[in-house]
């Protein structure tokens, strides 16, 4: 089972669609859920970063990959790459 967990949620159709796109791919492989979490409105941003990652914490199970806009991009091979690695399919 893949469990991708998220703060908020897409905005954009684009990004909707491509999301859904991937999914649809996915599961034919292995089930999949999207955990969509809150954006926390608390001040000043650390706290509310601190809020977001405790929400986050609670969905989190199994082996785990974080993502960040500012990470590392991998391209779709390189991504089934790691999903052979760990063993989703």
């Amino acid at each position: 089972m893949i469990y991708i967990v998220c703060v908020g949620n897409l905005k954009e159709k684009y990004l909707t669609d491509a999301c859904n796109e991937y999914i649809k791919r996915i599961s034919r492989y292995s089930k999949i859920e999207v955990i969509e979490c809150k954006e926390s409105q608390l001040n000043p941003y650390q706290v509310a970063l601190k809020a977001e990652a405790n929400d986050i914490k609670k969905h989190l199970k199994g082996f785990v990959i974080k993502m960040a806009i500012n990470g590392k991009q991998l391209g779709s091979e390189e991504v089934a790459k790691k999903f052979e690695q760990i063993k989703v399919f």
